[in-house]
């Protein structure tokens, strides 16, 4: 094959070439296509984050996570392309192993198809988070914490009235339990995120489109707007915002006593957040903010790309949701309703994208559509 195009000629190879560029092109025109209104939604945000960083005279940063989760993405890539070539060859057992798995990357994985559709999301992603992180820090710039009583005593009442905390604490008020449920919620769930983010920039999975423009409508909508209409600290930092009584003081004496005793996850950042915050310091996770739950928010979308797929991760990504959702009380993160909210949110934010798609796609349908079924995830 390579001596056969060898012998073309020269016009004939740089009319390929030509032919293959126009290609490439358009390719990438139909790409950008099919993606326009997230990557407009995200421009749009970007050029609002700096106004309002600018009227507020607060500088917004653009590269607060472009390097970390660029490693991130390429650990994840080199896991599951190794996890998927052992399957591979596990599976059909072929003469020439290496060949095997490289023919299948190549047609499978590596496309231009692919990498031309994750452009937008890889490039424009880390630029929003780091935004997002940016406004966040702004909110008691912006709106004062003030509704954290008012949260307070919503779940109180919910609750029968009881605040959420008094009714887990004899289930979970274990300095083991609580250890366990600390190390649960903090770095497995920056994971997770992260890892759904980077299947939903390469996967060719017909609801791409739908998580990303979801995703960042949590992160603005959520985690910058309601925020700071419903500005408030959490239980946590519910002395030093609200002052007295405190309800939670004697939820926050026995977490301090585990602390003492135990390296606790969610004490550390907590103590690291309020230090970021007193000092005026922008970096990676900073920013204080209960209302809504933006870790509920995430763990809800999981469970909303997963239903579908199978029992297993429909069963899996419902616990994990448990497990945020019990342990951002537990640990005096949020007020229960923070995370009642952001699940009732994230559910209208996925039905009303889930609805606009549907229905542009039926006005225009998109150029070079994906066709169902050619998944990232497929083996």
């Amino acid at each position: 094959m390579a001596g056969a195009q060898a012998s073309l000629p020269d016009t004939t190879r740089a009319a390929q070439a030509r032919g293959g560029a126009w290609r490439s092109a358009a390719e990438f025109l139909a790409v950008l296509h099919e993606q326009r209104w997230f990557i407009a939604l995200a421009v749009s945000y970007l050029l609002l984050a700096f106004t309002i960083g600018r009227w507020h005279g607060q500088s917004v940063t653009l590269s607060l996570y472009s390097g970390f989760q660029t490693f991130l993405y390429l650990f994840f890539a080199v896991a599951w392309i190794l996890g998927r070539a052992i399957w591979l060859i596990a599976k059909n057992r072929p003469s020439r192993p290496l060949r095997f798995v490289w023919d299948d990357l190549r047609s499978q994985v590596l496309t231009s198809r692919r990498l031309m559709s994750a452009l937008p999301a890889f490039f424009l992603l880390p630029l929003v988070h780091s935004a997002v992180t940016s406004l966040k820090r702004m909110i008691p710039l912006i709106a004062p914490f003030s509704w954290d009583p008012t949260l307070a005593e919503i779940d109180r009442v919910l609750h029968g009235g009881y605040h959420p905390w008094e009714l887990l604490q004899p289930l979970l008020g274990s300095p083991t339990v609580t250890t366990l449920i600390s190390h649960a919620y903090s770095l497995p769930w920056y994971a997770v995120v992260l890892f759904l983010l980077f299947w939903q920039t390469f996967t060719l999975d017909p609801r791409r489109l739908q998580v990303l423009l979801t995703t960042l409508l949590c992160w603005i909508l959520l985690a910058n707007g309601l925020a700071t209409v419903l500005s408030s600290a959490g239980p946590v930092y519910y002395g030093y915002f609200a002052g007295d009584p405190n309800p939670f003081a004697p939820l926050m004496a026995y977490l301090d006593s585990v602390a003492a005793d135990t390296y606790l996850p969610s004490a550390f950042i907590q103590a690291h957040l309020l230090e970021q915050y007193e000092n005026g310091r922008l970096g990676i996770g900073t920013g204080i903010s209960a209302m809504p739950s933006l870790h509920i928010a995430m763990g809800f979308l999981l469970v909303l790309l997963a239903w579908p797929l199978h029992r297993a991760l429909r069963i899996a990504s419902c616990l994990f949701l448990v497990l945020l959702l019990v342990g951002s009380v537990h640990l005096g993160w949020h007020y229960a309703i923070d995370g009642y909210v952001a699940i009732l949110a994230t559910w209208l934010i996925w039905w009303a994208v889930g609805r606009a798609l549907a229905a542009s796609r039926r006005a225009a349908p998109a150029v070079g559509t994906t066709q169902p079924g050619a998944d990232f995830t497929a083996a």
